[in-house]
């Protein structure tokens, strides 16, 4: 691993910051200077794990919430 990267990895993680950073992403609405911040003080490897997990539990509850209304429809 190069130095570059291990002093991304370094990072001090904040699992709040990081999860506001993929809420405001996946609603598309971000700040320029939140933009900014995120990229200078997040871990990418945090975030792209707690994106993934994000991302499992938005498809669960899609699942859920088709099943339920399909089994109120039936």
């Amino acid at each position: 691993m190069n130095n570059d990267m291990r002093d991304l990895t370094r990072r001090k993680m904040s699992l709040k910051q990081t999860v506001k950073a993929i809420a405001w992403g996946a609603l598309g609405v971000r700040r320029g200077k939140g933009h900014s911040d995120d990229i200078a003080t997040l871990n990418p490897l945090v975030l792209i794990a707690v994106a993934l997990i994000a991302t499992v539990f938005f498809v669960v509850a899609l699942v859920f919430i088709a099943r339920l209304f399909i089994g109120y429809l039936s």
